[in-house]
């Protein structure tokens, strides 16, 4: 006497039993009709099986309507279903009744170019654009997908700034009248110019802060593919070196944030391992200047916010803070970092010019023998002005020893 299978307990609760189960079958329905256990934790209890289990099934024709809308109903994203139930809305789509079963879903309906998507009106609206990238993804981006299938689009867009992308880069130089330069790569040329003089992270911007000099920049090649960019922008550090310039790279070049081990990914992964801007570019210093070079730094900044911004301490601001002060003692009190800053940049003698120190500790006589003691002792030149004052402005007015101990610094 023949009767329905029994199971232990649970016994559908595991993937191997629901795929031997699902294979005896040829059909779903004789799946549904002789082994109703394995169908109904197929559906309700483990769904994520369903791609594998069923893979033999013509699901096209096997789901009924009623099965395909209790499926439909627990997604609220189109997108979502179709990824997660792939089968199903092959069904659907075969059958025709995406718009049936899928209404109260969130999605975009494609609707058809009517006459107003002429190719004047394309040009039109390409006109507002400088950048492929910005048409494609703006508020007219329907537009530029209608320039592009009627083959209209390179046409209307002749006008836009090139630009490249992860896959080409161009190379650059700035150069400043003080005979310092720096080579580097990019995918949006203008756009890097911009950045290197308003992010206080680069080296360009620190130089024209210190110096009050503004940088030429110069695109030395198009958009060319990444790996012989990278090649030849040692060629051009190289070429500049010879040329006399003074190089301001601070990182190895060819850096294009994807290759030699440091790839998107494994940046933004030390990224947020770091927590914070200072603790990634001081313990994972090449994944930040693989990251600074590349065309993803803005996502980097979104994952690791600048917190407190520091001032932007220009010399006519130093100036202003050091003219409101009458000594060094109230300088130093009143705003430490402009102080720094001003030792730095090698400005302090002259913005403190007008200070009176006749009544200063630090300028009481001091023997030579002790001065030239305590350099031999090999001191740091940024620690002088702090721990002695004295030897410092000593050295200041004395540039042969200057020279001998600190010959950077001359």
């Amino acid at each position: 006497m023949s009767g329905r299978r029994k199971y232990p307990p649970h016994y559908f609760d595991t993937f191997e039993h629901c795929f031997e189960v699902a294979q005896k079958y040829t059909t779903l329905e004789e799946l549904r009709i002789n082994d109703k256990g394995c169908h109904q934790a197929l559906y309700y209890k483990h769904p994520e099986w369903r791609e594998k289990c069923f893979a033999h099934f013509d699901i096209r024709t096997e789901l009924s309507d009623i099965e395909l809308r209790d499926i439909v109903e627990k997604y609220t994203n189109y997108t979502e279903f179709k990824k997660k139930e792939p089968r199903a809305f092959s069904a659907i789509k075969y059958r025709g009744l995406i718009d049936d079963l899928c209404g109260h879903m969130n999605r975009k309906v494609n609707v058809p170019y009517d006459a107003s998507f002429t190719f004047e009106e394309c040009a039109k609206r390409a006109k507002k654009y400088n950048r492929r990238t910005e048409f494609d993804h703006g508020e007219d981006k329907r537009y530029a997908q209608c320039a592009r299938k009627r083959g209209w689009f390179k046409e209307i867009t002749s006008h836009m700034v090139r630009t490249g992308n992860r896959k080409k880069r161009c190379i650059y130089v700035a150069t400043f009248s003080d005979n310092y330069a720096y080579v580097g790569l990019t995918y949006f040329a203008k756009k890097r110019w911009n950045a290197h003089l308003k992010d206080e992270e680069s080296i360009i911007y620190s130089h024209v802060e210190a110096t009050g000099l503004t940088p030429e920049f110069i695109q030395l090649t198009e958009y060319i593919p990444q790996e012989e960019a990278s090649k030849l922008e040692g060629t051009y550090l190289s070429l500049y070196e010879d040329m006399g310039y003074t190089m301001l790279n601070r990182a190895p070049t060819g850096a294009l944030g994807s290759s030699e081990g440091y790839s998107k990914e494994d940046v933004i992964n030390k990224a947020k391992e770091a927590g914070s801007l200072k603790n990634f570019r001081e313990k994972y210093s090449g994944y930040y200047q693989h990251g600074y070079r590349s065309d993803y730094w803005d996502e980097i900044l979104e994952i690791l916010p600048r917190e407190d911004v520091p001032r932007r301490l220009s010399i006519e601001v130093l100036k202003e803070i050091a003219s409101q002060c009458h000594t060094m003692q109230e300088f130093r009190k009143k705003d430490p970092a402009a102080l720094d800053k001003a030792k730095k940049i090698g400005i302090l003698d002259e913005i403190c010019s007008h200070f009176d120190r006749s009544n200063e500790k630090h300028f009481k006589r001091m023997p030579r023998s002790e001065k030239i003691k305590i350099l031999d002792s090999g001191i740091p030149y940024s620690e002088l002005s702090t721990k002695y004052p004295a030897i410092y402005c000593w050295l200041r007015r004395n540039k042969d020893y200057l020279n001998k101990y600190y010959p950077e610094h001359t």
